[in-house]
């Protein structure tokens, strides 16, 4: 595990595939994350983005953050790629565009709730598998054998 304050490209050469996860930074700046959004602008390497690593791989690819009147907090149904269960959301800010090259797989009114790119193992959700029991086992089990294995 790579904490973003000690992020190299020399290092994340190391790993094999990346889990962008949640967390409580704000990254609608140009200059925030500056050098993981660069990184992932050019790895083929397989990336899953966990509510805010969704974010951030919008935010890299060209969307814009919105942020939404009230916190979204709570387990919601989805279907994403098939499976279909209780995915937990805990979020403030969203994306509502599809960024270039991806594709939308889910969307929840004005929120991208789950996209993939359309050439690299890209995969991301707006919520938070590692808190969705059974559900967001599945999601992460997808992400390897669809992703990661391939």
């Amino acid at each position: 595990m790579v904490d973003y304050l000690n992020f190299s490209e020399r290092l994340a050469e190391d790993f094999d595939f990346f889990v962008l996860s949640g967390g409580p930074l704000h990254i609608s700046d140009p200059e925030d994350l500056k050098e993981e959004k660069a990184f992932l602008k050019k790895t083929s390497k397989p990336v899953f983005g966990i509510c805010l690593g969704h974010e951030i791989l919008g935010v890299t690819f060209g969307s814009e953050l919105f942020e939404l009147e009230k916190k979204k907090e709570g387990m919601f149904f989805v279907e994403i790629l098939g499976l279909k269960g209780y995915l937990y959301h805990s979020n403030s800010w969203f994306i509502k565009d599809v960024p270039e090259g991806f594709e939308l797989l889910r969307r929840d009114g004005e929120i991208i709730t789950a996209m993939r790119h359309k050439t690299k193992p890209f995969f991301s959700v707006q919520g938070h598998p590692e808190k969705s029991g059974e559900f967001g086992r599945a999601l992460k089990d997808l992400f390897i054998k669809e992703f990661v294995k391939k």
